[in-house]
């Protein structure tokens, strides 16, 4: 398998990983010499994929597992490849793709909004207050910061920063969660990668765009599996109470305070 290049995806769930086993194929017909990373709840599923490197993560985001990114994004970096191209599950690939990401940027996306101007558009105010704080918190100026476009986007190694890039990106995630502010991945990965010294470019992945169709299995699952959600989202929320507490009790204050 190619070192330069590989792809990554994150399947949770039978829907995504039915997902994942079609772009799987896919990648196998238009990509033959590249592997596929496949964060799943359910390695056994890919078994038949030579193509795959399936290996078990836990899903660990309270109301949305999206940022969990993060972790195929290193893993497959750390043993598979120089840079790897993450693709949504719900996502499928009719033509044939570049043999490489044409960039010499650490982190390239399609597209690069205003990280402030992304918040304000499409996120309610109690969620554009916590990125506008976060992003501060970081030293990172929300208003001259570029947002990263989530649903394909590449990542190469840069001397130990992706690890700085994915730490930041974990440690924004789990401050969303404590929040209790449903937040996605690509406000945090602005975040981060600013954090990281990298300026998110939107030219070089065109031809791997032009490829995809992005098919939004997450809008079906919203609707076929509604009172299921309803369910997931109150365990959710008692697992948000725990967390706090448990974050709140670790918290050590010097007996001179």
């Amino acid at each position: 398998m190619n070192s330069q290049l590989c792809f990554a995806t994150l399947a949770f769930s039978k829907p995504y990983r039915d997902m994942a086993r079609l772009l799987a194929s896919d990648l196998a017909t238009v990509a033959p010499d590249h592997s596929l990373v496949i964060a799943t709840d359910a390695v056994e599923e890919f078994k038949d994929f030579p193509n795959v490197f399936a290996y078990y993560q836990r899903r660990t985001g309270f109301f949305r597992c999206i940022n969990d990114k993060r972790f195929a994004v290193l893993f497959a970096l750390e043993h598979h490849a120089q840079e790897v191209v993450f693709i949504d599950a719900d996502t499928r690939i009719n033509r044939n793709l570049p043999a490489q990401v044409n960039s010499e940027a650490k982190i390239v996306t399609v597209l690069t909004p205003l990280l402030a101007e992304q918040a304000n558009q499409w996120l309610p105010d109690n969620a554009v207050r916590a990125v506008i704080s976060a992003a501060r918190s970081f030293g990172i100026d929300p208003s001259s910061t570029k947002f990263v476009m989530d649903h394909i986007f590449a990542v190469k190694r840069d001397n130990g920063r992706e690890k700085i890039f994915v730490q930041v990106w974990d440690l924004v995630t789990r401050l969303f969660d404590f929040e209790g502010v449903s937040i996605s991945d690509g406000y945090c990965m602005s975040i981060a990668a600013a954090v990281a010294g990298w300026t998110p470019s939107d030219t070089g992945l065109e031809g791997f765009a032009e490829a995809i169709s992005h098919d939004g299995i997450s809008q079906h699952e919203k609707r076929e599996n509604l009172p299921a959600r309803i369910i997931q989202r109150g365990i959710q929320y008692s697992k948000l109470m725990l967390y706090r507490a448990q974050v709140i009790r670790s918290i050590k204050i010097p007996a001179s305070l």
